[in-house]
């Protein structure tokens, strides 16, 4: 199963909203090199490129389908999209800053990611990540129901949980210095529950290998478990993790 590019580029609200907060707080000079590892459809790559118009961003994701509806919609001319993935992206340019958003914990191999970004980062540089880590209670009862177990056990695992004490190690063992790691927890409000099922519709096709159709009666019961006889407003806590280390 593939990612729905446009589908997630309307609907993937509450992942940018997150994401350009932190950027938002990373003060960057206007002419940094960054680079943006699933990126996605580039909505919050390009976001960033508008901060350092005298600086150039590079966006990388392993979706062909994410990178070319990036490089269709958003021209700027310090912005650049290539189909890499995380693990094992090859480029000649060197950053001051390696940023990722709502999108590693789709990427088994953290070692690799960071010797990866350790090519890429100059001297003194930063990485700046934001993964999901853990699930919320009633989304993991969801999936352990029935239809959806059975139908999901032989499904590639799609989603790695890390913990904040693995990643510290990870980061010592390949030279990097923490300067932040915390768990906080996203809180996001949907309007009715056609919103939170749409939300839920951004990753469940990918998580699960469903169909579209499948998927989203998956998605609406998980969004009436959270909504619990909410009708509208209707909160979610996402846990993450968020990471700052330098070079």
């Amino acid at each position: 199963m593939t990612w729905d590019s446009t589908y997630y580029k309307e609907h993937a609200t509450a992942q940018e909203t997150s994401a350009l907060a932190i950027i938002k707080g990373l003060n960057l000079r206007r002419d940094e090199a960054i680079l943006d590892i699933g990126c996605g459809e580039g909505t919050v790559t390009r976001h960033i490129a508008e901060r350092i118009p005298e600086g150039h961003v590079v966006g990388i994701d392993i979706s062909e389908e994410m990178i070319s509806l990036a490089i269709e919609e958003l021209r700027l001319p310090n912005l650049r999209f290539e189909c890499q993935g995380a693990e094992s992206f090859t480029l000649q340019d060197t950053f001051d800053r390696v940023v990722s958003f709502h999108a590693l914990h789709w990427v088994k191999d953290h070692a690799s990611i960071l010797n990866q970004v350790k090519k890429v980062l100059k001297p003194g540089g930063t990485l700046h990540f934001l993964m999901v880590s853990g699930g919320d209670e009633r989304i993991g009862e969801v999936f352990e129901r029935e239809p959806w177990k059975s139908e999901i056990q032989n499904y590639e695992e799609r989603f790695f949980n890390i913990t904040a004490e693995d990643y510290q190690r990870l980061l010592k063992e390949h030279g990097f210095t923490v300067e932040r790691i915390e768990k906080p927890g996203l809180i996001h409000s949907f309007r009715d529950l056609d919103h939170l099922t749409n939300h839920f519709m951004t990753w469940v096709p990918y998580a699960t290998g469903f169909e579209p159709s499948r998927a989203r009666q998956m998605a609406l019961e998980m969004a009436v478990k959270v909504a619990d006889d909410k009708a509208e407003e209707i909160s979610l806590e996402t846990s993450t993790l968020l990471i700052d280390a330098r070079l």
